[in-house]
């Protein structure tokens, strides 16, 4: 099955589908391993053009969202992030399916010719015609669930008929507060945690997890995640389910409370940044100074009404940089302050992408300006 555990989730190679055949007394059909052959990725839009056009009909050429974004050198779908990858793409007649707009940014996304479906002939069929959209057509980015990513991860679970202590021994190991419980035909049939083991085991003799099943709410990724925040917090948790009708993914409350922080953590350090250069602006600087680099000089009265663009425009001045009287490099920090100022820019288009090297370089900034000027 391709695992050296003792213990392992039948996830590839068709293994769930082969185990089943044997345990009717069919015959092993063997691997299905088209989908397990790794395809060659590309780094530039030229190349995953050229990617798609080898792909063969019945097999386009796949790559995650995150894997896109990077062939045009970018890690977040902002506006003119998706605006330049929408003209560049229908540019070489191609578009993605399901939109690259949508969805976690670990989903896989096919790259198919505008206007046919993968596999057909003569245009898109009929029952996926909602699946295909011409680049120009991406409507705009909404909240869902599934831009979570746990709503896109494998659900842990356990069978109505495991006994309870397998539930609770999984859930103390794996530090969970609730589990998915899955039957042999891989439906959902609830879940349990420890409020409803707790309950079950007050109300009488419990012995397997169905003693202790609850309800369990299901959405479909596509649902708008604001409209389920009450229902998470109520609930702890909710599931995921594809359009596959499978158990996708999760997502609790400390989800949500994890994607809070990061989300906020970049603009808390963005506000430390601009109030820390504004205090020391306005200490060494008089406001006429100011108002000779603003675009426009009636509006400045002090540094708060600066940007960041502004301080890069006032500190490139050897003689003003010199004026915060801070032991630092001048080119170094005026392009540190370049990064942020873009960074700046970039996440005030609001999406739930993760900031990864930008949220490096964003906390290596604030530093720097703690350790120069350490007040409060």
């Amino acid at each position: 099955m391709g695992s050296l555990l003792t213990i392992c989730g039948l996830h590839r190679f068709g293994a769930a589908e082969r185990i089943a055949n044997l345990a009717a007394g069919s015959v092993d059909p063997g691997p299905d391993v088209a989908d397990e052959r790794p395809q060659p990725m590309a780094s530039t839009p030229a190349e995953l053009a050229a990617r798609a056009a080898e792909a063969d009909v019945s097999s386009p050429f796949k790559l995650t969202i995150r894997e896109l974004l990077d062939c045009w050198g970018v890690v977040r779908r902002t506006s003119s992030n998706i605006a330049q990858i929408e003209t560049d793409l229908s540019e070489y007649g191609l578009t993605t399916k399901p939109p690259f707009t949508e969805g976690w940014i670990g989903t896989k996304v096919e790259i198919v010719p505008i206007g046919e479906e993968p596999g057909g002939e003569g245009g898109v069929e009929a029952g996926d015609a909602e699946d295909v959209q011409e680049a120009s057509e991406f409507v705009p980015i909404t909240l869902r669930v599934g831009m979570l990513g746990p709503a896109n991860k494998d659900v842990a679970s356990v069978r109505p008929e495991d006994g309870l202590d397998t539930a609770t021994t999984r859930m103390l190991i794996e530090n969970y507060s609730q589990l998915a419980v899955i039957d042999s035909q891989g439906n959902l049939c609830g879940a349990v945690s420890w409020e409803s083991i707790g309950k079950a085991r007050l109300s009488g003799h419990t012995v397997a997890v169905s003693d202790a099943l609850v309800p369990a709410r299901v959405v479909h990724p596509s649902e708008d995640l604001l409209s389920q925040l009450d229902e998470i917090y109520r609930r702890g948790y909710l599931f995921v389910r594809g359009a596959d009708q499978s158990s996708t993914g999760i997502v609790t409350a400390a989800d949500l409370t994890g994607q809070f922080g990061e989300l906020t953590r970049p603009f808390v350090l963005i506000d430390e940044a601009e109030r820390r250069l504004r205090r020391r602006v306005d200490e060494v600087f008089e406001v006429e100074e100011l108002r000779q680099v603003a675009r426009n000089p009636k509006k400045v009265h002090s540094a708060a009404d600066f940007t960041l663009g502004s301080y890069g425009f006032l500190l490139k001045e050897p003689e003003n940089f010199r004026k915060l009287a801070w032991p630092l490099d001048q080119t170094i920090f005026l392009a540190c302050l370049e990064e942020v100022r873009k960074i700046r820019n970039d996440i005030m288009h609001f999406t739930l992408d993760p900031l990864t090297a930008e949220l490096d370089t964003l906390a290596g900034f604030v530093q720097m300006l703690r350790t120069v000027d350490p007040r409060g």
